[in-house]
């Protein structure tokens, strides 16, 4: 007589599921490039609070398991892209490795971002949604603080939001005829910021 057989093949009790099926239940499209980017140590230093690089995988690298849960997967596949605002989380937390290594500011406000709740809501939504809008967190991670910061982008009066612009390149929103304080690609450069974090702020609430 042949002895019990298990479900699958397996002997007694559940298997965890394989990374790239984690991937693919919560919507990821390019499974081995995203496995690839989970294993990334700067993503590791970030998300697992600055523990080194290598402590639970036997080959030194990074076991993505022991730092990017089911939880966290299934924020990135609540995004539009997964796959996008993945990288781009990954390239943030490049760009992040000096302050992560000198426990700058910006790490706590990125660590913060990156906990659950609507912050990171709002962040994964901008980051799966929007190339640009990404690639100008990634440029300037301080950018996060308007991520995170919960007051509305959207049913804002356009007067504050032409006080915000004119202030970017100082100049006095309540002047007869507000002028920049000084001229130059310096003030050009002021008001291209203000604008963009001015989308950056609808899209996180909008989207």
């Amino acid at each position: 007589m042949s002895g019990p057989t298990t479900t699958s093949g397996r002997s007694g009790g559940s298997r965890r599921p394989t990374l790239t099926g984690r991937l693919a239940r919560v919507g990821f499209a390019d499974i081995s490039r995203s496995a690839s980017l989970l294993a990334d140590p700067d993503l590791a230093f970030l998300l697992d609070g600055g523990r080194a690089p290598g402590a639970d995988a036997p080959d030194g690298g990074v076991d993505p398991a022991s730092v990017v849960d089911d939880e966290l997967l299934a924020a990135f596949g609540a995004a539009a892209d997964p796959d996008l605002a993945l990288l781009q989380v990954v390239r943030l937390a490049g760009a992040l490795r000096p302050d992560l290594e000198a426990r700058g500011p910006l790490v706590d406000v990125a660590r913060r971002t990156l906990q659950p709740g609507q912050a990171r809501d709002r962040l994964l939504a901008v980051l799966g949604a929007s190339v640009a809008l990404g690639d100008d967190v990634v440029r300037r991670p301080a950018l996060l603080e308007v991520v995170a910061d919960p007051t509305p982008g959207t049913g804002v009066d356009v007067r504050d939001v032409r006080a915000e612009l004119l202030r970017a390149v100082g100049a006095d929103p309540d002047g007869a005829v507000p002028v920049a304080d000084q001229a130059g690609p310096e003030r050009v450069d002021a008001l291209r910021r203000a604008y963009r974090e001015r989308i950056l702020r609808i899209a996180a609430t909008d989207l």
